[in-house]
């Protein structure tokens, strides 16, 4: 007799699907968001990777004890899972299996602490949940809040609205803290050289940090997305923030406009021109007025701007790279004033509340711009207004 699945969706009706359903398709339930329920069916040995990842009504798991290894990302950002149960026969959960599954308090483990330690576990596997400890056959076992290496702090798993980090850590290791949506505020001491890339990105309720002058690098990304961070705070002068190395993006998505040095302010640009080349606006603003000088909007110069609802592109600018626009919420309008030649595929991708572009040449010069067949991917605009008519699109 064929195994079956049982799964529950958002209207209460339970449905068995056959496993052989599953042969040959990829994450068949990833995304399912009117998944509540399931019942793995006993025999299934592995739990695929990204099986259920995003399915984020999803409360109710019953894993079977035939289930050995539960694969990478498999439940990730399931929201609703509050509480699971893993069976004693498993050995194996890989890197990220319950990653941001942020209403996650409780994990029930069938075998004892032992066979729990003994558990070959991926990095990151709980990181972004509440869970603090694992409660086995005869007894707890305690998770830790973070894993530091050789210095490095490689993660922090759990979901808090303040952070010290521990003395004796050198570098924060590469997204460390990224998705920590809870987090408000960080302590960074004295000894860290080095903050890694997307350290810190997307956490979206950080608002104050204080980076002592020990540190010598900024990688790229460090603080990006991070919506409502007003402030950062330097342990040294501004001739010490001066030398420190500071990549590309590292403050992109966020609020700020200046340090706080020991001896003065230092100004933070809310753009980065090169050559005449638009690398990226990091500040997040409602209106942005590209400066004169442009040439060309670079490759995600704008990406994922939330806030951003209007734009006005200057005559200067002769292209619009890949992705320059994508996932912006722009809403009111695209100004496109003047002497533009190309723009690049997924310009203004996903824009989904972009309805109005205009352009300020004719209908004729609009029709002459090399544009990409997905340039406009996913944009609800039906025309363009030009200054002698209008061009459908």
């Amino acid at each position: 007799m064929a195994k079956e699945y049982e799964i529950k969706s958002s209207d209460d009706e339970l449905l068995t699907l056959p496993t052989s359903w599953m042969e040959g398709v990829s994450r068949p339930f990833s995304d399912c968001t009117s998944l509540t329920g399931v019942i793995i069916p006993e025999g299934v040995t592995e739990i695929d990777d990204h099986a259920f990842e995003g399915c984020t009504s999803l409360s109710s798991v019953i894993i079977p004890s035939s289930v050995t290894k539960i694969g990478k990302f498999a439940f990730a950002r399931c929201i609703s899972l509050t509480t699971i149960s893993i069976p004693g026969n498993v050995a194996d959960i890989e890197v990220c299996a319950f990653v941001c599954c942020t209403s996650l308090k409780e994990i029930r483990y069938g075998g004892t602490k032992e066979r729990w330690k003994a558990i070959k576990k991926g990095s990151f596997w709980y990181k972004n949940t509440y869970v603090q400890e694992v409660f086995c056959s005869d007894g707890t076992v305690e998770l830790p809040s973070y894993s530091i290496e050789d210095g490095v702090l490689d993660c922090w798993y759990h979901l808090v609205s303040e952070v010290i980090i521990p003395e004796g850590v050198t570098k924060i290791g590469r997204e460390a803290f990224s998705g920590c949506r809870l987090l408000a505020s960080v302590s960074i001491p004295e000894g860290v050289t080095e903050i890694g890339n997307q350290a810190f990105n997307e956490c979206e309720t950080l608002s104050s940090v204080i980076i002592p002058c020990s540190v010598t690098k900024i990688n790229p990304n460090a603080f990006r997305d991070c919506t409502s961070l007003k402030e950062i705070r330097y342990g040294g002068t501004k001739e010490q923030w001066n030398a420190v190395e500071k990549k590309i993006c590292w403050y992109k998505n966020t609020r700020v406009q200046e340090v706080f040095c020991f001896d003065d302010t230092m100004e933070l640009p809310a753009y980065i021109i090169e050559d005449g080349v638009l690398k990226g606006w990091y500040r997040l603003v409602p209106e942005a007025v590209i400066p004169e000088c442009v040439m060309k909007i670079d490759d995600f110069a704008f990406y994922d701007c939330m806030l951003l609802s209007s734009v006005v592109i200057p005559e200067s600018v002769t292209k619009i790279g890949y992705s320059a626009f994508s996932n912006c919420t722009l809403r009111a309008y695209v100004n496109i004033i003047g002497s533009l030649t190309e723009i690049e595929n997924y310009a203004f991708g996903s824009c989904s509340s972009l309805k109005e572009i205009h352009y300020g040449g004719t209908k004729e010069q609009w029709k002459a711009v090399k544009k990409e067949p997905e340039w406009n991917d996913g944009v609800p605009a039906k025309c363009v207004v030009c200054t002698d008519g209008t061009v459908k699109l």
